[in-house]
């Protein structure tokens, strides 16, 4: 069975858009692709491409801000349109247009229009070949993305699949360590809707033992692994370790209240 508490892993890692988040930060949601931009940026000549280009981040940067609310449905808007405008160019960057995919694919992901996700996901994966080393460092992002959806409409072979290959790039391309926390998660969450609570708690520990020595790791992942670990514990009549990991879930939830008050 697929668990929700996934969802709030992968917000952090839909977009990154350069350029546009210093420009916009300090407006409210509702009148940020109405912003205007700094006098020294509007006496710079731009092309045609470039003026798409720059309204299509902004499209997008406030979509992405919207996700992060949880205001899905006008995230998705915000996305779609950028998306569209990216497309009106001959040439789009390939970049930009696997992350608005990208972040189109969650939105409709939460809004379970998972007809409409799946191919925002591929697409997403097209612009990232994997034999271009800039652009498959991008593909984990995107595959986690991918398997949570996998993982809500039970497609459990072609989650694994992908799972497998994120954790393979991951490994290729340098990945932090902190930022494998998320695919070791839902390698976890995987295997326990596989009926292999073994299995899973060997890849929920790997999170664990990466998060414990990073203190920046949010209080919202570390519940993520106790909740699976609790899960694989029970499965495998560990019934003390169970509670213990219960206890100290008590002890995380006070601390993910406190962070959002």
């Amino acid at each position: 069975m697929w668990r929700s508490g996934l969802s709030s892993l992968f917000l952090g890692i839909l977009l990154t858009v350069s350029g546009v988040s210093g420009v916009l930060a300090a407006a409210p949601v509702e009148e940020l692709c109405s912003v205007e931009e700094p006098p020294r940026v509007q006496r710079l000549p731009r092309t045609a491409e470039q003026e798409i280009l720059i309204t299509s981040r902004k499209l997008a940067w406030v979509g992405n801000q919207l996700l992060q609310k949880g205001r899905i449905e006008e995230a998705s808007l915000h996305l779609r349109d950028a998306f569209n405008v990216l497309q009106t160019l001959e040439v789009p960057p390939p970049l930009d247009m696997a992350r608005v995919a990208n972040a189109l694919g969650f939105a409709y992901t939460l809004l379970e229009a998972y007809t409409d996700a799946r191919p925002a996901y591929e697409l997403a994966l097209d612009y990232l070949p994997v034999d271009q080393p800039e652009f498959a460092a991008q593909r984990p992002a995107v595959l986690l993305n991918y398997v949570e959806m996998l993982f809500r409409i039970g497609e459990w072979k072609r989650a694994r699949d992908f799972l497998h290959e994120a954790l393979e790039l991951q490994e290729l391309t340098d990945v932090p360590a902190a930022d494998r926390v998320p695919a070791y998660i839902s390698r976890g969450e995987l295997e326990l809707s596989s009926g292999k609570p073994a299995e899973a708690e060997k890849w929920l520990r790997k999170a664990l033992d990466i998060m414990a020595t990073d203190e920046a790791a949010l209080p919202r992942h570390r519940y993520a692994v106790m909740t699976a670990l609790q899960e694989s514990y029970s499965l495998q009549g560990r019934e003390e370790e169970a509670g213990r990991v219960g206890r100290q879930m008590l002890d995380l939830q006070v601390q993910i209240r406190t962070a959002e008050e």
